[in-house]
Order: structure tokens, then C-alpha cells, then sequence
């Protein structure tokens, strides 16, 4: 069982502060007493096939993500060509500075921030946002959380891209690879002070100061 901390800055996660946090992990451990509201979030695992820039070309791989994977163009000067399919159907080549796949805890995250929608983390779902995408027309999409989603660096496009998993230790890799993101069987277990909908609505009024919430 995980306590809730905050991870990022808004603290979107974080139901209760320090002070009352060594109360609730001893409510949870110990056998007999009050109940604790205790639920699971959904986590996505990224893995990369093909050759990395400074890597073998041998097994793919693998990364567990809490909120997102970032396929971007990193420190590139032009756009990443990124072929996007679901579920071996291919959706569209996506001209953008990247492509954010989040889970509903990631939605008000780096995908809130390029325009993606805020998602229960109740639903299951898989969020697609892109990051500065050259066609307007090209929006963020909700997909199920059964849907492998396949995002092949395009072949026709000279400069490779790099891979973020949480925003931590980028892997630049080449034109040709293929970044695989599926939810993960096994979730994420949380500590909160109140049930999953109630807790997050109660946090998005608070973070985001919308009307009707106290200051």
C-alpha cells in the first residue's frame, strides 16, 4: 500500500498533508481498526523496440509510467513524424512536437497542459494528446483500456525522437522504432481520506480554484 505524495507541483495526488499522513499509514497497518479508504489507479507500460542512439538494437524496453509517455522531438529544431495505430489499426501520421499517452491520473498532468481532457481516474481509458500538432484538426482521443497503442518514429523522417516515461531519463532513439503502451494488469494502490470520485473532485476544485471552491 502506497501513501499519496505529491509528485509534480499542483499536488493533484496529495488528499491530506503531512501532518495527518503517519496517521493514516498506521490506521492502514494496523489490523482491527478504523477502516481507511483505500482504491487503485490505473498504470501504463512503454516499450520501445528498435534501436536506441546510444544503445543495442537487441530486447525491447521497458517502462512503467504512473501519468504518461512522452514521445517528442526532444532537442530536435523540426517536427516529429509519428505513425499512431490502435490495435493494429493505423489511425493517421501525426506532424507535432510529440505525442502524450496518459493514464486518467495523468490527465492533469503534461496532457492537461496541451489541451487534453481531465479524466475520472475511475474511467478506464487511455488518453492521446498531441503536443503542438501542425493540423488543428487533429484533437486528443479517449481510447479504451484494452487498446494497445503503437507509435512507429516514421521512416521517412531523418531525426529520431526521444522517449519519457514521468518525465524521467529520456531515451533518444531512431526513425524506425516503435513505442508500444498498454495499461498494466497490475495497478497502483492508493491511501485517501475519502472514496476515489468524491477525492478527486474535491482535489480538481481545490487545485484548479474553479467556482463554487473554497480558496
Amino acid at each position: 500500500v502506497s501513501t499519496q505524495s505529491t509528485w509534480g507541483t499542483l499536488g493533484f495526488l496529495t488528499t491530506f498533508n503531512a501532518d495527518s499522513a503517519t496517521q493514516y499509514l498506521y490506521r492502514a497497518l494496523s489490523p482491527g481498526g478504523p477502516p481507511v479508504p483505500c482504491y487503485e489507479r490505473a498504470r501504463l507500460m512503454c516499450e520501445v523496440h528498435g534501436p536506441s542512439v546510444h544503445g543495442s538494437s537487441g530486447s525491447p524496453r521497458s517502462r512503467p509510467a504512473f501519468n504518461e509517455c512522452l514521445i517528442s522531438r526532444g532537442y530536435s529544431p523540426t517536427m516529429s513524424h509519428l505513425r499512431l495505430s490502435i490495435d493494429k489499426h493505423e489511425v493517421t501520421i501525426v506532424h507535432a512536437d510529440g505525442l502524450i499517452l496518459s493514464s486518467p491520473s495523468g490527465s492533469t498532468a503534461y496532457s492537461a497542459s496541451a489541451g487534453g481532457p481531465l479524466v475520472v481516474p475511475s474511467v478506464k481509458c487511455t488518453l492521446i494528446t498531441p503536443v503542438a500538432p501542425r493540423a488543428p484538426a487533429f484533437r486528443p482521443i479517449v481510447v479504451p483500456d484494452s487498446s494497445v497503442i503503437e507509435v512507429e518514429i516514421n521512416h521517412s523522417h531523418n531525426s529520431g525522437a526521444y522517449v519519457t516515461c514521468d518525465g524521467r531519463s529520456p531515451l533518444e532513439v531512431e526513425h524506425g522504432s516503435v513505442v508500444r503502451v498498454w495499461t498494466c494488469k497490475h495497478r497502483f494502490p492508493f491511501i485517501a481520506e475519502l472514496p476515489l470520485e468524491k477525492d478527486w473532485y474535491s482535489s480538481i476544485k481545490q487545485k484548479l480554484g474553479w467556482v463554487g471552491s473554497s480558496p
